[in-house]
Parts: C-alpha cells; sequence; structure tokens
C-alpha cells in the first residue's frame, strides 16, 4: 500500500510498519515532503486504523517521529483499553 503525494526534489520515503505483538502484519510506505503535514496526517490515521484493532505502528524515518512527537503523537505503543 502506498499514499503518495505529488513528487518534488526533496521527496523522502517512510516506511511504517504495522505490528501485532512483535509480529510485522504490513509495510506501509508515505511518499512525501518532509516535513510535511501530509506525511504526518497519513501516520496519524494508519496509526488509527492500526490502533483499532489492537495493532501499533512504527515509522522508520526519524525526521518524521520527531515530527509527530512535536505535534504530540506517540507511536509503537499497545492501544489502550479505551482505544481498541
Amino acid at each position: 500500500m502506498s499514499l503518495a503525494a505529488p513528487r518534488r526534489h526533496n521527496d523522502v520515503e517512510v516506511v511504517c510498519a504495522v505490528m501485532d505483538g512483535d509480529v510485522t502484519v504490513a509495510t506501509v510506505r508515505i511518499d512525501g515532503d518532509v516535513p510535511a503535514l501530509f506525511v504526518v496526517d497519513a501516520v496519524a490515521r494508519l496509526d488509527l486504523a492500526a490502533r483499532r484493532i489492537g495493532w501499533r505502528v512504527r515509522v522508520s524515518d526519524p525526521l518524521t517521529r520527531e515530527l509527530l512527537a512535536l505535534m504530540g503523537f506517540t507511536l509503537d505503543r499497545a492501544p489502550s483499553r479505551r482505544e481498541v
């Protein structure tokens, strides 16, 4: 699965692993600019969908992880009872 924004010279590929425990159940590639709200939005939506079924998301790109943390997102954690 790939979510793509228009290509530019400073594009980056962000790979997200969707995890069920320690098992990778899917790998999603998101193409876009860094830092870009498109990438943050796509990762946030992917994380929300994964948490709804008890999974979690890991992000490969350190700059994207920093941007997500700056915006208040916490990835790669077990979902709480309220979220499941």
